[in-house]
């Protein structure tokens, strides 16, 4: 069986749970099938890193140059004209204009005509746009979306929490980018859900309930070795890519709410911030420490006592918790965060939703090494029942069976 994944952005090495997801997906898949990612990139370093990273899962790689933007004024111009101009005057949502370039349907016209995919998983809804290209080929293959997260569910509760233009603007685009998005999972053969709480949320807009199924997130279990490295005493961490609006609400509700809270109990506590696009203003607080982006984020992982993730909005599952809960972490986290995660509240990771709440709760682990050792030892036993990558791309297929493939029909 062939099998192509179609992306928005170069996934190696990966920034976000997004692009991990894609990465694991596409690396379980090759011991079952033959496997191409199609993928913008935007430097000779992304291309060079894809290389390697395909010769290394033995999948192929076609990485598709996306004009660059060499100046501030270029890539502020571009965004105007690309994604704010599109959802102002036209139906079509910011991303999908964004990411619809003649590049990459070229691109794709050639990956069909050479690589004949059996199926193709597009990664994003805003990738879907692509579908059609593919539905005039012949044998036609299979076409399924990985709906990563819901885009319009997270837009719907960052208009509930936001304030101002900020939630003006989400309430204006989230029906826009609702509508697209469902439209367009119309015409799928099929398409995947990280969680079965995103599959419900689906199931109320789309009718066609047999074409909709769970594919959780995979990770490799022997990259989070127990133990990699002994935890640092008081040593808190938050991490992500503060690129995307909820980590950085979540951020600011940590700083501004959550720590001097902690602070105030337990003063001899550290706060660890790492991801990519991490503002400077988080320096000023006492006992911060801003690592930015880090090309490996195990090391730092491992060296903390406690993992919070203080979400208050978003959607889809929080890969940064199942991480956490890889390496045998106590999590701490709110509903939000904890949303979409089949784990026992209190058992494998702890959940509470306000300021003091979150701090308490981040005290008490900090004060008792035990209980976070019991927290940690069933986070990695529920990781190994549930999200074990090489089990996940087994049952992926046989959700391609239920989607019509016959896994016969390999080349």
């Amino acid at each position: 069986m062939r099998i192509l994944l179609v992306c928005p952005d170069c996934p190696y090495p990966p920034r976000d749970g997004g692009s991990l997801r894609i990465v694991n997906l596409a690396r379980s898949l090759a011991g079952h099938a033959s496997v191409m990612l199609l993928t913008y990139v935007v430097s000779p370093a992304e291309t060079q890193a894809l290389a390697e990273f395909g010769r290394q899962s033995r999948i192929q790689i076609h990485g598709v140059p996306r004009p660059a933007r060499r100046n501030t004024l270029t890539r502020v111009w571009h965004k105007l004209l690309y994604y704010y101009s599109s959802y102002l005057f036209s139906s079509i949502p910011g991303p999908v204009r964004f990411n619809n370039q003649p590049m990459m349907r070229d691109a794709l016209l050639k990956t069909l005509r050479d690589f004949a995919p059996d199926v193709i998983v597009w990664e994003y809804w805003f990738m879907a746009e692509f579908a059609h290209v593919a539905r005039v080929t012949e044998p036609r293959p299979i076409q399924i979306a990985d709906a990563i997260d819901l885009e319009w569910l997270r837009l719907e509760r960052h208009a509930q929490v936001g304030q101002g233009l900020t939630k003006y603007w989400t309430t204006y685009i989230q029906p826009r980018v609702r509508r697209y998005t469902l439209d367009r999972y119309r015409r799928m053969d099929g398409v995947i859900f990280l969680s079965h709480a995103d599959l419900q949320q689906a199931q109320r807009d789309l009718s066609n309930s047999e074409r909709l199924k769970v594919v959780p997130m995979g990770l490799m279990l022997d990259e989070y070795p127990i133990p990699l490295t002994s935890p640092q005493p008081e040593r808190v961490l938050f991490f992500g890519s503060f690129r995307h609006q909820p980590n950085v609400d979540a951020l600011r509700f940590l700083l501004q709410e959550i720590w001097p809270h902690l602070q105030h109990e337990r003063p001899q506590a550290a706060l660890d911030l790492m991801g990519p696009g991490i503002p400077d203003w988080p320096r000023q607080y006492p006992n911060v420490r801003v690592l930015g982006f880090q090309p490996d984020i195990r090391p730092i992982l491992a060296e903390a006592s406690v993992v919070i993730a203080p979400l208050r909005f978003g959607s889809g599952v929080k890969i940064k918790i199942l991480e956490s809960m890889a390496l045998g972490k106590a999590v701490v986290t709110t509903s939000i965060g904890a949303e979409g995660i089949e784990a026992q509240p209190g058992t494998d990771f702890i959940v509470a939703d306000d300021a003091q709440a979150l701090a308490s709760e981040t005290v008490r682990l900090l004060a008792n090494p035990s209980i976070r050792a019991s927290l940690g030892q069933h986070a990695r036993q529920f990781i190994q029942i549930h999200h074990d990558a090489d089990q996940i791309a087994k049952d992926f297929l046989a959700r391609l069976n239920e989607f019509g493939v016959n896994r016969g029909l390999a080349r």
